[in-house]
């Protein structure tokens, strides 16, 4: 039977990427379907408005988007999302947090999360991995992956188990008890909408020289980005 996959969204694709690109929700079901075709995922629009399920169990996982936003910034959908968030960890209800998410995720469980002095992480960045990731069946090469953020978790939750990272963010990915599991980087973005994303914040969101290290390093032909998602569906659906 297919499992139906909640995603909560917490941001929206740039309106002049979006004919090109579609919105994070279709980018996460290209993804999962890529890892299992079986998977089914249904487009919750928190950061819009639309109320979380009413029952944590009423699908078999969940996954959080990226976001704009900070999770320490005050927004009404932030509080409730991170109860939601405790809510499927007791229920053992797995969820997946990617960037974003998985600041939120950390700070809902008693972690902290500012935006870094270290600047912005943007491109293809390597990550390790971490023995303590069941889902990777022993693969532990570290991954090159996409990202796109300022804010770090810089204080890890006393119930997460690191499971990813690399020097720049040390605190890169969560596994915590009740199912749910965390990564900063953003499988779910192609090389070439990333690409576009830097560019349109190159000189105005995003410091010129940071951006171009970022554009450069899209030119490497290694994106794990599948082998993250396989790892997410493996999670998603044990």
């Amino acid at each position: 039977m297919a499992k139906r996959i909640g995603v909560l969204v917490t941001g929206h694709v740039p309106d002049d990427l979006k004919p090109r690109y579609g919105t994070y929700s279709t980018m996460f079901d290209g993804l999962m379907k890529a890892a299992d075709p079986t998977l089914e995922t249904v487009a919750i629009d928190v950061v819009g408005g639309e109320p979380l399920p009413a029952d944590v169990a009423a699908y078999d996982g969940y996954i959080i988007t990226g976001s704009r936003h900070g999770a320490y910034e005050d927004h009404a959908w932030i509080p409730p999302l991170e109860d939601f968030i405790r809510k499927a960890a007791d229920q053992n209800v797995p969820n997946v947090g990617i960037c974003f998410g998985h600041q939120l995720m950390a700070q809902a469980f008693g972690g902290k999360v500012e935006k870094s002095n270290k600047g912005w992480g943007v491109g293809l960045n390597s990550y390790d991995i971490q023995d303590t990731l069941p889902v990777a069946h022993g693969d532990l090469a570290p991954v090159n992956v996409p990202v796109m953020h300022q804010d770090q978790v810089v204080e890890a939750p006393k119930n997460g188990t690191l499971i990813a990272g690399w020097n720049f963010c040390p605190l890169g990915g969560f596994q915590y008890p009740g199912g749910a599991i965390s990564f900063q980087f953003h499988p779910e973005f192609a090389s070439d909408y990333l690409g576009d994303l830097i560019a349109a914040r190159r000189g105005v969101v995003i410091p010129a020289d940071q951006a171009d290290g970022g554009l450069e390093s899209l030119k490497s032909p290694n994106d794990d980005r599948f082998r993250v998602a396989n790892w997410m569906a493996r999670h998603l659906t044990a």
